[in-house]
């Protein structure tokens, strides 16, 4: 007895760590991320290793407040296929390849600690929480800003992009696609409200009040970041994102449509719910095509002229790529190799891109053939438990892993197109979001309880 009154103590002091900092962390985690999107992006090479550290520090507050029982045989096989390439040197050249492979190391701890924050509840919690208020804040300045900067209209920046919003990163459609990942997470956010068994349980007349008052930074998400997101003028970037949310938005309602084991009052409000937001983000989007100018609209009349120049360039990377072909000219090559095979009738068109726009094909010129097939597989694993998660039947709501996999289709389809995962803000945030998901997923399998705020009579999700 004396014993089991002296470990008593310890036991919730260490509880009382462990939820400390899995909250701290939580919370933190999506707080570096927007500050890392004010930093360009932190796609310079101090930027980059500043965050980088952040994120190693995170992880390893992450760890003494939960243990190493939490590393996962995932993460020790990522970590070990890392150091493999780094001690061959298949990265390329150190002082070439430097920040991508401190973005990649950082990807590595953000995932991680996002694994670890997933499978817990109360984390999980406060890491969706944090991502909707910090990514507002963001798409508020960044709308703000945008506002204040067309009144001068002699800038550089926006005679470059004819006043197109770029939320300070150096492509308009890298915004676009931070923007589109702010929607989907807010559709998610307030899809989960509707879920809720206070929700349900209103009356009819009081639902639109209850969902407006709990969802409000969810809504103020959704409407800020569509609005900034037809803004960016991103002609993939906005074909793209107004497909993947109004099709997370009818899976997000689809089983009420489906369940007979609900009220048809229920159905009916949430049908109608599903109409209401999708007919808001498709009148937001063409209100603000009318203010801007017409500047979407006009720069998809040009799409073919710019597909015939875009086609001129993959053709040219193609060829850069069958120089190198197994295992490429090395991580932070691109700019090197396009001035070296530039001439000066493709000047105009390869002196400003950057990257090749697409990310399969600036993988294959880096990295070649071995890496982009490593990485290709490395990323289907990691979605691997999430897929397995939405697959199974399940008592609990799967919003989240939902708005995941959308995240991951609007990144990779857009990434045919432009060069966002190469900005290592996004991809970070991407690391996140898939951390997160592969915890709750895990936690989701291994916990088969029903949850009675959600589903209390036993409805699958």
């Amino acid at each position: 007895m004396m014993a089991d009154s002296g470990t008593q103590p310890n036991r919730k002091r260490w509880n009382l760590t462990v939820d400390w900092s899995i909250k701290l962390v939580a919370a933190g985690m999506p707080c570096m991320l927007v500050l890392a999107h004010f930093f360009s992006g932190a796609d310079t090479v101090n930027a980059t290793a500043l965050f980088s550290l952040l994120s190693f520090v995170a992880f390893g507050i992450l760890i003494l407040g939960t243990g190493l029982s939490n590393i996962t045989t995932g993460m020790l096989a990522l970590a070990g296929i890392f150091a493999l390439w780094l001690a061959f040197g298949l990265f390329g050249n150190w002082y070439q390849a430097r920040t991508e492979v401190m973005a990649l190391a950082a990807g590595l701890a953000i995932w991680s600690t996002g694994r670890i924050v997933g499978g817990s509840s109360i984390g999980l919690q406060f890491a969706k929480s944090a991502l909707v208020w910090t990514l507002l804040f963001f798409a508020l300045v960044a709308f703000v800003a945008h506002l204040i900067g067309q009144q001068d209209a002699s800038s550089v920046i926006h005679r470059e992009f004819k006043g197109r919003l770029m939320a300070g990163f150096g492509s308009p459609n890298t915004a676009a696609t931070l923007f589109v990942i702010a929607s989907l997470i807010a559709v998610s956010s307030i899809g989960l409200i509707l879920k809720h068994r206070e929700f349900r349980t209103q009356k009819r007349s009081d639902q639109i009040t209850y969902l407006i008052g709990k969802g409000f930074s969810g809504h103020a998400l959704l409407i800020i970041s569509f609005s900034c997101l037809v803004l960016t003028a991103s002609r993939a970037g906005n074909a793209i994102g107004l497909l993947v949310l109004i099709t997370l938005i009818v899976f997000d309602f689809r089983i009420a449509t489906r369940s007979t084991k609900r009220s048809r009052s229920s159905l009916l409000s949430r049908i109608r719910s599903a109409k209401a937001m999708t007919l808001m983000v498709l009148s937001g989007g063409l209100a603000f095509l009318i203010w801007s100018g017409g500047t979407l609209a006009s720069r998809s009349a040009n799409i073919m002229n710019d597909t015939g120049e875009r086609g001129e360039l993959y053709s040219t990377y193609w060829n850069i790529w069958r120089d190198q072909p197994w295992f490429g000219h090395g991580l932070g090559s691109f700019n090197a190799v396009n001035d070296a095979a530039m001439t000066m009738d493709a000047a105009p068109q390869m002196l400003p891109v950057g990257a090749a726009h697409n990310v399969v094909l600036q993988w294959l010129i880096q990295q070649g053939l071995v890496g982009t097939v490593l990485m290709l597989g490395i990323i289907m694993a990691l979605h691997q438990p999430i897929l397995k998660a939405l697959i199974e039947p399940s008592d609990r709501p799967r919003n989240f892993l939902r708005m995941v996999i959308a995240v991951s289709v609007v990144l990779l389809t857009h990434g045919m197109f432009d060069y966002a995962l190469e900005i290592p803000s996004i991809m970070w945030t991407w690391a996140l979001l898939l951390g997160l998901g592969t915890g709750f997923a895990d936690r989701n399998r291994a916990n088969k309880t029903v949850d009675p705020d959600y589903y209390p009579s036993g409805e699958a999700s």
